[in-house]
């Protein structure tokens, strides 16, 4: 009785949110009505570009994707307008696969992808997405990326948002595991980059350590120029001792510009400008084209 009910509740929110004309609430009643169909089975979906998933209800951004098709809507398209055959993405906090999915259905056979999550929960949930989709280009690792090599430890939610995983304990009450960590530039020494060797584009979502992976990527980033795509949320950069505002400016060290997804086109914000939450495009020497 208790699985009908969550399976009646769960295709009530999903017809409401698909179909329903009015945008406006939407995500609040998603997220109001969780526990009535929290408990469904894993939910398989697919992501823009045919890609497929298998999302658990009970975790926030997998809620997402199955109620909404894609997590971070404008993200998820500039990652499609700008991805072409042959390219190699990292990505680096890959969580349960979006951006790993999406990226090797653009990126195609000659292309490569890197997975790095090191969370054990989500490692598993990544492969099983990939292996759902028979992707040959995409290697997933489960390794913490930083500034530095060896055993770490990584603090992991106790609530339904299992991307908030940090190698800092950033919300009070976090489960603490051990994970092996790597640095990009240590890591890429031996890495499958592809017939071209290159590296086009660097997604990074870290709770507040996205700082620390730039530090040690600052070969590759030197090497390859990429395109970066990075996470800048006030609240985990600031307990990090750092802030958005000093990160930008790391980036602009490099000769990268930042840029805000606004649309169909790519916006550079002031370097003074706080982000509470967003995610930014990194574009190396003052570029703001969105293709190659």
């Amino acid at each position: 009785m208790e699985k009908k009910s969550s399976q009646f509740w769960r295709n009530v929110i999903y017809a409401y949110v698909r179909f329903f004309p009015v945008n406006r609430g939407k995500r609040w009643i998603m997220e109001l009505t969780a526990p009535l169909y929290a408990s469904s089975d894993p939910q398989l979906c697919e992501l823009p570009g045919g890609a497929r998933l298998r999302a658990d209800l009970g975790e926030h951004v997998q809620r997402w994707i199955y109620f909404f098709g894609f997590y971070e809507e404008a993200t998820v398209r500039w990652f499609r307008s700008f991805l072409r055959p042959g390219m190699v993405v990292f990505d680096v906090g890959a969580h349960v696969g979006q951006y790993s999915l999406l990226s090797a259905s653009c990126v195609g056979p000659t292309g490569r992808v890197h997975s790095f999550e090191p969370n054990p929960v989500t490692y598993r949930l990544l492969s099983n997405n990939l292996a759902l989709n028979d992707f040959r280009n995409v290697t997933a690792h489960q390794l913490a990326v930083s500034d530095m090599s060896g055993e770490v430890t990584l603090y992991v939610p106790g609530h339904d948002n299992l991307g908030e995983a940090s190698l800092q304990e950033c919300i009070p009450g976090m489960n603490a595991t051990t994970v092996k960590c790597v640095t990009i530039d240590e890591w890429a020494c031996s890495a499958d980059l592809g017939s071209l060797q290159r590296v086009d584009l660097i997604k990074i979502d870290v709770q507040g350590l996205e700082g620390k992976v730039i530090q040690g990527a600052m070969n590759v980033i030197r090497r390859f120029r990429p395109v970066i795509v990075c996470e800048f949320e006030e609240r985990f950069l600031r307990s990090m001792g750092t802030s958005s505002v000093e990160l930008k400016r790391n980036f602009s060290d490099l000769g990268y510009v930042a840029n805000r997804i606004a649309a169909s086109e790519l916006v550079p914000v002031k370097l003074e400008e706080v982000h509470g939450f967003e995610n930014l495009v990194l574009l190396p020497n003052a570029s703001t084209s969105m293709s190659r």
